[in-house]
């Protein structure tokens, strides 16, 4: 497991801009609202040079249909395990080959998975890579990386992802816009009172509003958000804990 920890501190009544791991983060002191603005990769799927083959000789239903198809395996294959696993007194599996059954069916399941995705990847790309001032198929590819922004409030979270793209025949440029709202926000901790770094004063450091708490498969991430009760400077402190396989 890798741990990292990083400090921010924001005068009161000053929107600063501080920069930790190519994320931007501002503080809005009056409002106490905090954006993240960073941007992410551009997206490629294994399946995207084969995607005009494949819609050409299928076409985008059928496409889908195939995709559900494999989601539909998987999570019957899924069940499948499930049950041998309640029921593995009464299934004889030849000698040491329990494990290799198991090994295989979860195999097959994330097989199935990635093909489900791929499918639907394919008829996404199709439906939104459509040119809107030609007209031409397959034509919007991004030129850029995509803008990602996190609003952070006492009561909410808020992420708005922008993708830009241009038509590769006529020039067209166009951008699309996802929001999403999600609720992460965790408890706060008893911590000790700290000294603040601006006024000077002892134990006036308190967490003043509820973290924001994000967990992954592998990674977990915390913001935390303090204020001094005497000037009202603010810091946020963001731990970001990495999960690490065995050697």
């Amino acid at each position: 497991m890798s741990r990292d920890f990083d400090i921010f501190g924001f005068e009161p009544g000053s929107q600063i801009k501080r920069w930790g791991d190519d994320v931007c983060y501002e503080m809005d002191t009056e409002t106490d609202t905090l954006t993240m603005t960073s941007q992410g990769e551009i997206y490629c799927f294994y399946l995207q040079s084969e995607a005009p083959y494949l819609i050409k000789r299928w076409g985008e239903k059928k496409i889908r249909h195939i995709g559900k198809v494999f989601g539909i395996l998987a999570l019957l294959l899924l069940i499948a395990l499930i049950l041998s696993y309640f029921f593995r007194d009464r299934i004889v599996f030849p000698y040491n080959m329990t494990w290799l059954f198991i090994l295989m069916t979860i195999g097959v399941i994330i097989f199935f998975l990635f093909l489900c995705d791929q499918f639907y990847s394919v008829a996404d790309f199709y439906s939104n890579s459509r040119c809107k001032k030609c007209g031409k198929d397959f034509a919007y590819e991004e030129f850029r990386k995509p803008l990602t922004r996190k609003v952070s409030t006492p009561e909410s979270f808020e992420i708005t992802r922008t993708k830009y793209r241009k038509c590769r025949y006529c020039g067209d440029e166009d951008f699309e816009t996802q929001t999403d709202f999600i609720d992460c926000k965790g408890d706060k901790e008893k911590l000790t009172d700290d000294t603040c770094k601006r006024c000077g004063k002892e134990h006036s450091i308190k967490e003043h509003r509820r973290p924001d708490v994000f967990e992954g498969a592998d990674t977990a991430k915390t913001i935390r958000y303090y204020k001094c009760s005497n000037c009202g400077y603010q810091e946020i402190t963001v731990e970001k804990v990495e999960f690490l396989g065995p050697m």
